[in-house]
């Protein structure tokens, strides 16, 4: 997408800080590739006031942190895509404005982590050793044993360099023959509750090739 775009695709606000009532605020936009405060953090008032009532539903307590955590793990996420982009085309100035915009952004979040005396979010991929307890992105999710034993699998493989494995491997190893087994699809080993729906679709991802699979990290 272009940094021409007025969408909201390049907006990002931070939650400074609650008062008990109101919501002290910072908008940051892109222009030609540097960060557009609104308002400016030198004007006399640097941040926009929004009220914030019991009826809104929102934990005061952890509102900015809780904010601030999504914001900069979109920044990551956004920024990620646009390093992908530059492998290909790593003279654009369009992307490496763009990746200058979404390192300065991810700077002005963390720095409002340290202000405060925050941990940073925890970022990346995390497991127990038999993989029954999994963490992305600081989340946590507790796959059952076949599943730990799929999420094992291909986090080997792509800590191999070797990502995609196919599906009949994976259903091989886990179930013998897989003639003799009910599980036809890899799909069908994440079916049992809504939780093990969202490790399959958080987790895995298909491969490049037809008929592989990958870890989703």
């Amino acid at each position: 997408m272009s940094s021409d775009d007025k969408t909201s695709y390049f907006l990002f606000v931070l939650h400074d800080s609650f008062d008990g009532r109101y919501l002290k605020v910072l908008s940051m936009d892109m222009k030609d590739g540097q960060i557009q405060y609104d308002p400016h953090p030198f004007d006399f008032f640097p941040f926009r006031e929004e009220e914030i009532t019991d009826e809104d539903g929102l934990d005061k307590e952890t509102i900015c942190q809780e904010h601030n955590t999504n914001e900069l793990k979109r920044a990551y996420e956004m920024l990620d895509s646009v390093k992908k982009t530059l492998q290909t085309i790593p003279t654009s100035q369009e992307y490496n404005n763009q990746k200058d915009y979404f390192e300065n952004i991810i700077g002005e979040y963390r720095a409002w982590f340290d202000k405060n005396n925050i941990a940073l979010p925890e970022k990346g991929f995390r497991q127990s050793d038999d993989y029954r307890t999994i963490r992305l992105d600081g989340i946590k999710y507790y796959p059952t044993a076949k599943q730990a034993e799929i999420i094992k699998l291909l986090h080997k493989n792509h800590l191999n360099g070797t990502s995609d494995i196919s599906q009949h491997t994976i259903i091989t190893q886990l179930e013998g023959d897989e003639k003799e087994t009910s599980y036809k699809r890899l799909k069908d080993f994440f079916k049992t509750d809504d939780h093990s729906k969202e490790i399959y679709k958080v987790f895995v991802r298909i491969g490049e090739r037809k008929g592989t699979f990958r870890l989703n990290i």
